[in-house]
């Protein structure tokens, strides 16, 4: 089975964090959704949120928080008036570039800060 970047063995359902393949060297924070065993490189897919800003929309459209639940979207509002959304995404990885951050059946549970550098 693969394993993270410690060395702990991954598994599905694990919260980790990492930089996939796809997302122009940008860390990610994600579940492990598919691990391939006996395979180095490509050897996961992690499921995780991005956040996307909306452009305005023309006067006579329709509003985003009624055209983005359509798409399973949901739109968030920021207090100096500007839209973003909130998507489901997932990327591909290898388990080696991620670490733990917390075992599938501790996600959701109080997770301790990481101190230091």
């Amino acid at each position: 089975m693969p394993h993270y970047r410690d060395g702990t063995e991954a598994k599905v359902g694990d919260l980790v964090r990492g930089v996939s393949y796809n997302r122009e060297k940008r860390q990610i924070v994600g579940t492990i959704i598919q691990i391939t065993p006996g395979v180095e490189t490509c050897n996961c897919m992690v499921a995780f949120a991005s956040i996307k800003p909306l452009p305005k929309l023309p006067d006579d459209a329709k509003p985003w928080h009624e055209l983005l639940p359509a798409f399973g979207a949901r739109c968030t509002y920021h207090s100096d008036g500007h839209l973003s959304v909130v998507l489901h995404d997932v990327d591909y990885g290898e388990t080696r570039e991620f670490e733990l951050v917390a075992r599938g059946e501790d996600v959701g549970a109080s997770v301790p800060a990481k101190t230091g550098a």
